[in-house]
């Protein structure tokens, strides 16, 4: 005995659903956008609190800074002077060890912060900004003593609010 088989569609008389919607793949879990920068400010503070700070105070005890424009007047001569004078004032901060490194771990994140908000990076590539404050900082180390005693000693200041 053989049987047949009828290839033909029944006809259903429900009507159709609509598709499924695709499945969401699972979030990943991120960390919140302000936990980098808390990160960032926590490690530079350390650095320059603890690790480098005694350098800082170094530096800002021989700073030289008075109200006297005649005896300024070696600084405001030259190219940029009055900005290199501004930044000896800013750069008396560092003589308390935890000011100065309040003053320098908010200014560099806070620079941090605002380019990588002008440069619109995506969430993989800002890390790659908070790269700049070590860079930074390493180049105050590799300058040493000379980073006061050669050069400007408002360059500590000056270069991470530039």
């Amino acid at each position: 005995m053989s049987t047949k088989r009828n290839h033909t569609k029944k006809s259903s008389s429900t009507p159709l659903q609509p598709p499924m919607p695709p499945k969401a793949p699972k979030a990943k879990k991120v960390w919140p956008g302000w936990i980098s920068y808390l990160l960032l400010f926590i490690g530079i503070f350390v650095f320059s609190t603890f690790i480098y700070g005694d350098v800082f105070i170094r530096a800002a005890q021989d700073n030289f800074i008075v109200n006297d424009s005649q005896i300024m007047a070696h600084l405001t001569g030259k190219e940029w002077g009055n900005l290199f004078l501004f930044s000896r004032w800013i750069f008396l901060c560092f003589n308390n060890v935890i000011l100065g490194g309040l003053f320098l771990s908010i200014t560099l994140t806070c620079a941090t912060f605002l380019l990588e908000n002008a440069l619109r990076l995506r969430n993989g590539l800002n890390c790659i900004l908070s790269l700049i404050p070590f860079a930074i900082l390493t180049w105050m180390v590799s300058k040493g003593t000379s980073l006061y005693y050669k050069n400007e000693p408002s360059l500590i200041v000056l270069i991470p609010l530039i």
